[in-house]
């Protein structure tokens, strides 16, 4: 103890020693040292002058206690802790100078500009000349603008469209008038935020013939009040018309208003006005990607079919490309094209120069995320999915396709969302939920149980306007026979009788045909349904409409309820028919149609469902 300096200790184990041998020597000599150790530690300059020895002075014999060391200690850590901090500190303060100076894009908005008379020809051509103007903002590197086909969809929707376009989180919205004086047109154009500040505005006055340059005009002069540098405009932004032909523009114009109607005659005459566009001036490469555009818009709804149709789209495609390769528009259509002839990796590779053009193109993720869907890839596609929809959020046509992938990998609640989203921004909303979101409805338990009556009144109620509507009228009568309705079995019947009124009238018509025989399927007529099928295929061998219903049918017929019993056959030709069908139009709308509910769980559906590419692999 007293060479480890454990004074303490020491006294005790000497007194132990003491008790034991009074007259230890050893232990005397240690008791004396440590008393004197433990002394020259208790001095003070106070008792040295309080006390002062009177006797002889005694000599303290010498400690061995090692000498203390008193170091002093290092100030290179605090050194090095105080340049850190310095460092950190400088970074920040440099950091918020720079966000100071380097300001992120706004986000963007192109608002239709509108005439104040309430001209219906100004209108239409404002609308489309701020769509072109739009346009040019998918070539900007920051997803900043929204796409005008939401834009679009909430001018029609909305009381206050503006505010509703700022409450998507836009900052900066381009609005503006338009009026015709003889040949000549004003545009009044202003930039401005949600409180109605004006950042800035600029008149126009254009002739007739002049029209067609405007758009790259007004899209270069806001670039800095949007604080967009030079460095992100992509090459596309480029993309500028040079001497169209004034006719040509206005045609092109007209066909691009008409577009956003999506019915079978406007689609028709869109490309009837892109087609006379493209003829008037062959160099006007957006005619003719919009000539494709519309071509492919029919073809995917299956209002137009046949390979001449697919060489027609692919003609305009290349065509606009050779005229201008800066064109995002020309690739799509290829990749779209090249997705149809299960040339996946080639319609991949399109998509991506098309997005080296135009990084803020939503329709680039869409159609990515519908390739790879049909690759069977559906994380990877509704992430594509996802991204489109930032650009594009309200437009019905998205957010129902959307909706059907949400469907199908089993996400209903999502699904069911987004199908009442667009029906908010259709035309008619009724008409959209008993024709897309009624599948979803009838084949989940839980929501046909809590939605089935909200559905069949919506059914009756478009049934009631459109008397023809046999499609609708099925599907009404399929949600209350899986409802127990005890009336199911008399629309039914109903729906049959006049079907076969059609038919009478129109004896070849195959999706007539199909249909009965999915009415006939339902009523436990098994046989004359497929003895109607098999006619309904040789009538239109190449409908994939008609492909899609003989399948459901046979899915409906293959397993019995009664008998617990898969009927192979039965199984087999619903998968040869899908199959069929998703090589002619991969559609998601009828992938997920309630009536392959037996089949949506083997895994002959996947197979039949997930394209195999027919591109040489090496």
């Amino acid at each position: 103890y007293f060479e480890s300096g454990d004074y303490e200790h020491a006294l005790v184990e000497v007194a132990k020693a003491l008790v034991n041998d009074p007259n230890n020597s050893e232990a005397l000599e240690l008791d004396a040292r440590i008393k004197n150790i433990q002394q020259e530690f208790a001095y003070s300059p106070e008792t040295e002058t309080k006390t002062k020895p009177t006797g002889p002075a005694v000599v303290k014999e010498k400690s061995i206690r090692p000498p203390v060391v008193h170091q002093k200690p290092s100030r290179m850590p605090m050194i090095i802790a105080i340049a850190i901090s310095a460092v950190i500190l400088l970074s920040l303060i440099i950091f918020q100078i720079r966000k100071s100076t380097v300001k992120e894009p706004f986000r963007f908005a192109v608002m239709p500009w509108t005439s104040e008379s309430g001209n219906l020809e100004d209108n239409i051509l404002g609308a489309a000349l701020a769509e072109e103007v739009s346009r040019y903002y998918k070539s900007v590197a920051p997803p900043i603008a929204l796409d005008y086909r939401t834009i679009e969809r909430i001018s029609h929707n909305s009381i206050d469209p503006t505010r509703a376009v700022f409450g998507l989180g836009i900052e900066r919205v381009l609005i503006g008038g338009i009026s015709k004086t003889g040949n000549n047109y004003t545009l009044d154009l202003k930039l401005v935020d949600s409180t109605g500040k004006t950042y800035w505005k600029q008149s126009y006055l254009r002739s007739w013939s002049g029209l067609f340059n405007l758009t790259t005009d007004i899209s270069k002069q806001i670039l800095n009040e949007l604080n967009i540098k030079q460095e992100d405009l992509a090459g596309g932004f480029h993309n500028e018309h040079t001497n169209i032909n004034p006719d040509a523009y206005f045609f092109y114009l007209r066909g691009t208003e008409l577009f956003h109607r999506r019915t079978p005659e406007s689609i028709n005459n869109a490309y009837n006005l892109f087609l006379q566009a493209s003829q008037q001036d062959p160099s006007f490469s957006d005619a003719m990607a919009a000539a494709g555009e519309a071509l492919m818009y029919s073809f995917d709804e299956n209002w137009i079919r046949g390979d001449s149709i697919i060489q027609r789209i692919q003609n305009f495609a290349q065509g606009s490309l050779t005229t201008n390769p800066k064109l995002d528009r020309g690739y799509i259509l290829l990749g779209r094209i090249a997705a149809h002839q299960s040339k996946f990796s080639t319609a991949l590779a399109y998509l991506d120069s098309a997005y080296k053009l135009s990084p803020n193109n939503c329709d680039i993720s869409f159609y990515r995320g519908l390739i790879l869907f049909r690759m069977g890839k559906y994380n990877e596609g509704i992430s594509e999915f996802k991204n489109a929809l930032k650009l594009n959020p309200n437009d019905p046509d998205f957010l129902r396709i959307i909706a059907c992938a949400h469907q199908f990998i089993g996400d209903n609640q999502l699904s069911l969302n987004y199908h009442q989203k667009a029906s908010s921004f259709t035309d008619d909303s009724i008409a959209y939920l008993t024709t897309s979101a009624i599948d979803l409805i009838t084949i989940n338990p839980e929501l046909r149980l809590n939605l089935g009556a909200r559905y069949i009144a919506a059914a009756e109620q478009r049934i009631k306007k459109q008397t023809s509507d046999y499609q609708s009228y099925y599907r009404l009568s399929r949600l209350r026979q899986l409802l127990g309705m005890a009336d199911a079995l008399s629309y039914l019947k109903q729906l049959e009788n006049n079907l076969q009124s059609t038919l009478s009238k129109n004896p070849k018509d195959a999706v007539v045909m199909a249909m009965l025989g999915l009415t006939l399927t339902r009523q436990g007529q098994f046989s004359e349904a497929a003895t109607l099928a098999k006619r309904a295929v040789s009538l239109a061998p190449d409908n994939p409409e008609v492909l899609y219903k003989i399948s459901q049918l046979y899915s409906l017929q293959m397993y019995s309820q009664r008998d617990k019993k898969l009927d192979e056959n039965k199984k087999n030709e619903a998968v040869k028919y899908l199959q069929q069908a998703v090589n002619l139009n991969y559609r998601l709308s009828e992938i997920t149609n309630a009536d392959f509910f037996n089949l949506l769980e083997r895994p002959e559906f996947r197979q039949a469902i997930e394209g195999k590419s027919k591109e040489n692999i090496k």
